[in-house]
């Protein structure tokens, strides 16, 4: 299965601590609720579920800041996948994060099983 996300990568922001406990910061949740809309459409139109054994994830960071650690970006893109490609990202098995310039940012993801 594989989908875009437009517009530039948002890496994952600590968490914050507030009065009720942790939270995860806005732009960060707001990004991994883009990403979860966009897998589930690429996903409802691949007729597929949620995987249940190991995936692999190929991640492309075009464009955008120099300056983000895309670790950080696979962070959030996973956790984002979490419950729509697969059930929990400990399923992921292996992992490629690589970043081009291009411009007009964009993340490409890729998910199969393994």
């Amino acid at each position: 299965m594989t989908f875009k996300i437009p517009g530039a990568a948002a890496p994952k922001a600590r968490p914050r601590v507030g009065r009720s406990g942790a939270y995860t910061p806005k732009k960060s949740a707001a990004y991994q609720n883009k990403v979860s809309a966009l897998a589930l459409k690429a996903r409802q139109i691949a007729h597929l579920r949620p995987y249940k054994g190991n995936v692999s994830v190929d991640i492309e960071v075009w464009g955008g800041s120099k300056r983000i650690d895309i670790d950080n970006v696979a962070k959030n893109v996973l956790d984002g996948m979490n419950g729509v490609c697969y059930r929990d990202d400990c399923q992921v098995q292996l992992l490629v994060v690589e970043r081009y310039e291009c411009e007009q940012p964009h993340v490409n993801v890729t998910v199969e099983e393994r």
